[in-house]
């Protein structure tokens, strides 16, 4: 019986490695960017609201930093107003293939801002949000605090369309997800992913009522983030 169970756990594991080898030998996949994220998001100035690009950093020796560690293919950190209401919205997108999973999501507000000296006051790793003719993933939240300075945030970890959590999850969930995860993707190494922020130092309310946010989103659809739906 020993004999018999030994066979068929290393059978598993040959089977299993010649799949991982077959998903790494595979051309990679065309990812679903055709444009800059710069020129996908909407014009801030045709829904009356104005724009300006904003730096990774404070400095540039943080900027670059940042830029060497996220190593994205491209990103997008524009602010937007409109009178004394404010939201910036963050897009970083990696070519299928390009980062791990886990690499990525280690980068969310939950862990790098908590590092980076903000105070997490609160955080729900799944909430439920709507617009008007789309379906939208459901979003991380979190208020963070420095300095007495609140900021609120929605963010989306999306691997090929449907969302990852890592981090989020308790520990034996990790480790559940190391494991299972090759057989749950297919041995499909070749992902594209995007994280997706925004951020307000007001409580995030007022986008779903707001049709520019709408737009936003609506323009994110390649990512998975939206759906649209026939009215």
């Amino acid at each position: 019986m020993a004999r018999i169970l030994f066979i068929l756990i290393s059978a598993t594991i040959v089977v299993s490695l010649g799949l991982v080898a077959f998903g790494q030998f595979r051309p990679y996949p065309e990812g679903s960017l055709d444009k800059p994220l710069k020129e996908a998001l909407p014009r801030a100035a045709d829904f009356g609201w104005e724009q300006r690009d904003v730096p990774l950093g404070p400095t540039e020796s943080v900027i670059d930093r940042s830029e060497r560690l996220l190593q994205f293919d491209d990103f997008v950190h524009r602010e937007y107003t409109r009178g004394r209401r404010s939201f910036t919205v963050y897009v970083a997108y990696w070519k299928p293939g390009a980062m791990p999973p886990r690499i990525v999501n280690q980068h969310n507000p939950s862990l790098c801002w908590v590092l980076a000296g903000w105070e997490c006051n609160a955080l729900d790793p799944v909430v439920h949000v709507s617009a008007p003719d789309m379906e939208v993933q459901p979003a991380q939240w979190g208020e963070f605090e420095r300095n007495g300075y609140i900021l609120n945030t929605y963010y989306w970890h999306l691997l090929d369309g449907e969302v990852f959590r890592f981090y989020s999850e308790s520990v034996p969930g990790r480790i559940k997800r190391m494991a299972t995860q090759p057989f749950e993707s297919g041995f499909n190494t070749k992902r594209e992913q995007y994280f997706i922020r925004v951020s307000s130092s007001e409580p995030l309310d007022f986008l779903w009522d707001e049709p520019f946010f709408h737009a936003v989103l609506r323009s994110l659809e390649m990512s998975g983030l939206t759906t649209t739906v026939d009215s």
